[in-house]
């Protein structure tokens, strides 16, 4: 994991990405109750990130359970017989992966959707570095729930919260045990999904995943039959229909081939004939605006025109380079971000007046937002 965590994407990425595309599907931005203390700030993301951080790892998990070719990685975990603290660390790197690419996303979304509604005020409430509702958590046993120590906390307050006993409980290879007690943190998570068994008197369980006559601790089959299994489980689904398939288009391609031929001939036509147009209609810009503020307008020009947009972007320089370009310049367009940018090209003579009236030009136009002149480049 060491050498795969950082070439995954990372939360940081994503939550830039989401921050940014809600100023799109929102049209702009506006705060939430701006008013709000920070602290009640601070406490809504901190329960809104325990939240959909605690439903994400009762979904994965479920799934891993659910579906052959996870179940082939996760099953490392279950292979434990004796459960101590460190057998959560017991994991294929598969399921590691899975499992951190579960966190990136929940906390992108998290960071990302709350910075946008709530501003600069967002902060995650700890206690020694972990989220305020995970060490209250931790604090009351739940490190214990890989070991033989049996902790419940009631049939009560276990339909809300998950106990050391719970997850033993889910360790179990009883068939009465199977596919319980899903949840990390909340129960409520395994009683809406009919997953919930509730701890009643101590229990003999005997742990492990029920397998007998195969070596289940070696670093073969912890690494590498995992992936075998994976593979067992998963080509089936590829394989199942491919010789109805095959005899299907055995069948097609006899009656149609010359109509296939003909269409392929056509197609190629066409194409080669729409590249030539599209060739054609291009449009070069020169702008100073941020690529992610204009680039939502092209691509909804380019669909619309079936024009090819080729777009320069500089915060400076531009001016300087027209005027190294001379009238060999490919600049259409000149986009500029405000008036005063719009006078450094008119001072240095590289714009042209283009209007209804005025005759064909072969030099492009330069706009600016606060102004309604267009201009021209030489």
């Amino acid at each position: 994991m060491m050498g795969i965590a950082p070439r995954l994407i990372t939360k940081l990425a994503l939550a830039t990405l989401l921050f940014e595309s809600l100023h799109i599907w929102f049209d702009g931005r506006t705060l939430l109750v701006p008013q709000a203390p920070g602290w009640i700030i601070a406490a809504l993301f901190t329960t809104a990130l325990f939240l959909l951080d605690d439903a994400s790892r009762y979904w994965v998990h479920r799934a891993l359970h659910r579906f052959p070719v996870l179940w082939a990685f996760h099953r490392v975990h279950h292979t434990a017989e004796t459960l101590t603290p460190l057998t959560v660390y017991r994991t294929h790197p598969v399921e590691a992966v899975i499992f951190s690419l579960r966190a990136i996303v929940v906390q992108a979304v998290a960071v990302g959707g709350c910075i946008y509604f709530f501003g600069p005020r967002v902060e995650l409430v700890t206690v020694l570095v972990p989220n305020v509702f995970l060490f209250v958590f931790n604090v009351t046993g739940a490190n214990l729930r890989h070991s033989h120590v049996w902790i419940t906390y009631g049939p009560l307050l276990e339909r809300v919260l998950i106990s050391p006993a719970q997850h033993q409980i889910h360790h179990s290879v009883a068939s009465c045990n199977h596919d319980r007690n899903f949840g990390a943190v909340l129960a409520i998570w395994d009683w809406m999904g009919g997953s919930l068994a509730v701890a009643q008197g101590r229990q003999a369980i005997r742990f492990g995943a029920g397998e007998t006559g195969a070596p289940v601790h070696g670093l073969k089959a912890l690494y590498l039959t995992p992936f075998a299994h994976a593979f067992a489980a998963f080509a089936p689904l590829l394989t199942k229909d491919i010789p109805a398939m095959t005899r299907t288009l055995l069948n097609r391609s006899r009656r149609r081939a010359t109509a296939g031929a003909l269409a392929l001939t056509a197609g190629l036509l066409a194409g080669f004939l729409a590249a030539g147009a599209s060739a054609a209609a291009e449009l070069n810009v020169y702008s100073h605006r941020q690529p992610f503020l204009i680039n939502p307008f092209v691509e909804a020009y380019e669909k619309k025109t079936g024009a090819k947009i080729n777009i320069v972007y500089a915060k400076k320089g531009l001016a300087q380079r027209l005027l190294a370009e001379g009238r060999h310049s490919p600049a259409d367009v000149i986009l500029t971000v405000d008036i005063a940018r719009l006078h450094v090209y008119a001072d240095k003579d590289l714009l042209a007046t283009i209007g209804p009236r005025s005759r064909p030009s072969t030099r492009a136009s330069a706009t600016s937002p606060s102004s309604t002149t267009t201009t021209s480049a030489n």
